[in-house]
Formats: structure tokens, sequence, C-alpha cells
């Protein structure tokens, strides 16, 4: 409305028009709507604390050599994936689905990072 109202201003200012029929409309009324934030939903930072302290606890011991060296890579990669996977959720504010379905192929880099290099 308020562009509207600025442009045929302009128009009738410039003598493009003889008059504007937009100075007798008001701009409609805006009702905002505040929502709760769901405060609930989020993790304690005592857990959060107790839950990052388990997951570097167990990347750490599936870091270690053993003799079954193929299956404890494995299992490495998968805990620090979640691991990975957790701390961006949190860090974030992604929902649970949001990451679920993530795959790799859809990731972009984004030009928004500090000095215009693509992230």
């Amino acid at each position: 409305m308020r562009v509207l109202r600025a442009a045929f201003t302009w128009l009738t200012e410039v003598r493009y028009l003889a008059g504007n029929p937009w100075s007798v409309v008001h701009d409609p009324a805006t009702v905002i709507r505040e929502v709760a934030v769901q405060v609930g939903r989020a993790l304690p930072a005592r857990l959060w604390t107790q839950l990052r302290d388990a997951l570097d606890a167990r990347c750490a011991r599936h870091a270690v050599n053993t003799e079954a060296q193929d299956r404890a890579d494995a299992e490495a990669r998968q805990w620090r994936t979640a691991r990975v996977a957790i701390l961006l959720m949190g860090d974030s504010g992604l929902r649970r689905g949001e990451p679920a379905y993530a795959r790799r192929e859809n990731l972009r880099a984004t030009p928004h990072a500090a000095g215009g290099a693509p992230v």
C-alpha cells in the first residue's frame, strides 16, 4: 500500500496524473502475534553438557587401535557422524526431521561466510 501510494504521489507531482486515488486509502491494520518459545522442548544445559561429554568419550574410546581394526574403524565413523549430527542440531536449532532426511548431494556452497568465500 505504501509503495503504491508513493508511486502515485510521485506521478501526481510530476504531473503525469491529475489526482492520486491512493491518497484516501489507509494502511491496513497489522496484527502482531507473539509465539512463545517452546523452551520445554529444549535440553537443559546440564543434560546438554552430559550428552556432549558422553559423545566425546565414545569417539575417543573408538579411536584407539584394536585387533578388529576394520570393525573399530566403522564403529568410530558411526560415532563421529552421530556426534556431528547431534552437535549440528543443537547449535543450529534443526528439528529432528531435517537432518533425518538430509542428503549430502543436496548440500550447496553458500557465499554468506565472512569474506565472501563459499562455505
